[in-house]
């Protein structure tokens, strides 16, 4: 296994703690063996569609977003992206501004 998918691995399990920490018990790594369609990275996070990014160059970051927006299934599309030298609980999570406004909004 190369190191970079090491990484990346580590950094989902790691993501799927901070989920269950903050009140998703059931939020787990999404392992991709035998799936037809990417349903995301971290599973049990109802209502979301979760895809995680260990990179340290987040120049493809606009094109992360649009497959997050193409693959959500009319989940709320997520981008978890690792800071270097920061834990994951200091992430970045990116969703567009029309999706962060409609979470926001008064019912």
């Amino acid at each position: 296994m190369s190191a970079a998918k090491r990484k990346g691995d580590g950094f989902e399990r790691d993501v799927a703690r901070v989920f269950r920490e903050h009140g998703w018990p059931e939020a787990e790594r999404m392992l991709g063996l035998g799936r037809h369609r990417d349903d995301g990275d971290i599973a049990n996070v109802l209502g979301f569609h979760i895809d995680t990014k260990a990179r340290a160059d987040v120049a493809h970051l606009s094109l992360w977003v649009d497959e997050v927006c193409r693959e959500c299934n009319g989940n709320v599309p997520v981008v978890v992206v690792k800071r270097a030298r920061k834990p994951t609980e200091r992430a970045y999570v990116v969703i567009e501004l029309a999706t962060f406004a409609d979470l926001i909004a008064e019912p």
